[in-house]
């Protein structure tokens, strides 16, 4: 290869190498907010899909809270 082509590769390879390391920053420290008054999940919500929540939450099993907007599929989004 000449010099020109290896200088080149090595270019394309620190702008990639670039735009991962600043999209990595930018994800790390700016997630989104909770909307002002959303309370959190008083438990662990890993490994849970978003289709168990109401299994609880709508019949108030457990003492769970039951929904005031079970219209809404995306629990894990605000909570």
């Amino acid at each position: 290869m000449r010099k020109a082509n290896v200088n080149g590769v090595v270019f394309i390879v620190g702008i990639i190498i670039f735009v991962f390391v600043v999209s990595l920053v930018v994800s790390t420290f700016f997630q989104p907010k909770r909307a002002e008054g959303i309370p959190p999940s008083p438990h662990a919500t890993e490994g849970y899909l978003e289709s168990e929540c109401s299994s609880c939450h709508l019949r108030g099993i457990r003492q769970a809270p039951i929904f005031d907007h079970p219209e809404r599929e995306n629990c894990l989004t605000c909570h």
